[in-house]
């Protein structure tokens, strides 16, 4: 099973492994504040109830152990700070595929633990989900930062959707990348 410790370009240790049944509370904090922040993510705005966050967990857990999902949790002490998985295509003609998620709190930004999450996601998958080929991402069009760090990781753009993405009362481009594994 993995878990492990990490330690940021600040110092600060931070414990990084699989989710649990018992992060349902944490889990619901963190992506209410994501969502309020209105930063890079799908959910923007929205607030999410216990019932949302334990059907999203229940599914991830599922989908973990059927070994179609891999899926990191980055705590500091008790509190959830950054999430990331990788998820297989549901459908057959697509099953090689999975499609990478990522958020990381305001606080922890600019620290290098997106950088981590996503080497020790890739190694993860590789490990545990069978005949995958292929990583993807959709990531918003001025989001530059984050661009340039999937970039670092061999991402390639594959496509544009012009304004495809609302983003704070603003349409932005919603850009497509991949990474052959």
């Amino acid at each position: 099973m993995f878990n492990k410790k990490v330690k940021l370009k600040t110092g600060l240790v931070l414990e990084l492994r699989p989710p649990k049944k018992s992060d349902l509370k944490p889990l619901l904090k963190y992506i209410n504040d994501l969502s309020a922040e209105k930063t890079f993510v799908v959910s923007q705005g929205i607030t999410f109830n216990l019932k949302d966050e334990k059907d999203y967990l229940d599914k991830s857990l599922r989908k973990i152990d059927q070994g179609n999902m891999v899926q990191i949790f980055a705590f500091d002490k008790n509190i959830l700070v950054a999430n990331v998985s990788l998820t297989r295509s549901n459908n057959s003609i697509e099953s090689h595929v999975c499609t990478l998620a990522i958020g990381v709190k305001k606080e922890y930004r600019d620290k290098g633990l997106g950088r981590i999450l996503i080497k020790e996601i890739h190694s993860l998958a590789r490990k545990q989900i069978k005949d995958i080929k292929i990583f993807r991402l959709g990531v918003f069009g001025n989001n530059i930062r984050a661009i340039h760090l999937y970039e670092s990781f061999g991402y390639l753009k594959s496509g544009l959707l012009p304004k495809g993405i609302k983003w704070r009362n603003k349409l932005v481009d919603h850009i497509y990348m991949y990474k052959k594994v």
